[in-house]
């Protein structure tokens, strides 16, 4: 498979594919069937050896370089063409791109998660919160190692079906550090300055915190979008695979904004899934909460962002993966609505 660094483009760029060969397979697609499916089994466990092998995913330190080619293996383990977007933003950064040829090749819906984490963990302080376990430090388990597995997720299921648009999976870099590296590649890709020339960006999919909601956890999923037929994608998909309507809460969050923003900025049709951390706090929603009220305190992710974390947050084992499975099939479900050449947008101007 093709890895490339921007930096390296003068040497290498007689071997690009710019987008503009023979398309992909054109045969019939078939939207009406079930979209591909995501195992939450199987994105636990990749979730787990990702963010306990490298939890130090920032500053360019070894384990955020190592998780940079553990990302770059697993797209190319799917079949999917890798481009190491490397930039410079205040320090050196990359984003990891997996791509999956469409029919449309220069039409690209892009989806995402930021696999970087706060460099800094800072457990809480006080009389009633507990000091900090042992070794025990931020992994980025959730924030946001849940979004880039259910992005990694997403191009292993989609790699083996044919899609209308060409699709760009996307780990992004930078985004504890102020969106930058959804900001350098919205920058880059939209204005036909990557090795893949001109394109056009047909629909982004954000996944940020993404998967401590319905069944098992009592925190409704935030789901903010800019364009009012991608909520009643939504709406429809929640309906196919049993979400209460009331569950889903379509408005943004209050608390910053994720690496959808530039996205929003562009007025590409976007939608962002976010389980409901701003409601979700109170020790009276944390089960067993008396345990470690460190948890129930924002931003519990920047603090103990731990697989023991998400299992108390949750309660148990099984309540993680059944609230996964939802936020995979939510995703997936969307991804392949916005597959539908059929489907049309109505973007909200951007504030």
């Amino acid at each position: 498979m093709l890895v490339l660094g921007l930096f390296a483009l003068a040497a290498v760029a007689g071997c690009i594919d710019d987008g503009t060969g023979s398309p992909g397979d054109d045969a019939t697609i078939d939207h009406t069937a079930a979209a591909p499916a995501v195992d939450a089994a199987a994105t636990i466990a990749d979730l787990r050896a990702f963010a306990e092998t490298y939890p130090v995913r920032s500053g360019n330190q070894p384990d955020h370089e190592a998780s940079r080619r553990w990302l770059m293996d697993k797209f190319d383990a799917y079949g999917l063409d890798v481009y190491r977007h490397d930039f410079i933003t205040g320090i050196p950064q990359t984003n990891v791109v997996g791509i999956k040829w469409g029919t449309l090749r220069d039409q690209w819906i892009v989806v995402g998660g930021h696999y970087d984490v706060v460099p800094t963990p800072a457990c809480p302080t006080g009389p009633n919160v507990p000091a900090c376990p042992a070794g025990v430090e931020s992994q980025g388990m959730y924030d946001d190692g849940s979004g880039t597995m259910l992005t990694l997720h997403l191009a292993k299921a989609y790699a083996k079906v044919n899609t209308t648009y060409t699709m760009a999976f996307v780990a992004f870099d930078g985004e504890e550090r102020g969106l930058q590296g959804s900001g350098n590649f919205s920058e880059t890709f939209a204005n036909g300055l990557s090795p893949y020339g001109n394109l056009t960006i047909h629909a982004m999919l954000d996944l940020d915190m993404f998967g401590l909601n319905w069944p098992s956890v009592d925190a409704p999923i935030y789901f903010d979008s800019n364009a009012p037929q991608v909520d009643d994608a939504v709406r429809a998909v929640a309906e196919q695979v049993g979400v209460p309507a009331d569950e889903i809460k379509y408005q943004g969050i209050s608390l910053g904004r994720s690496d959808y923003a530039h996205f929003f900025d562009l007025e590409v049709p976007t939608g962002f899934f976010i389980s409901n951390f701003e409601e979700y706090q109170a020790p009276a929603n944390v089960p067993a909460a008396g345990q470690n009220p460190a948890v129930s305190a924002y931003p519990f992710w920047h603090r103990l962002d731990t697989w023991e974390t998400m299992v108390l947050m949750a309660g148990s084992e099984a309540d993680v993966e059944a609230g996964f499975q939802t936020a995979a099939d939510l995703a997936t479900g969307l991804l392949w609505a916005f597959d539908d050449p059929a489907a049309t947008y109505t973007v909200e101007p951007a504030e």
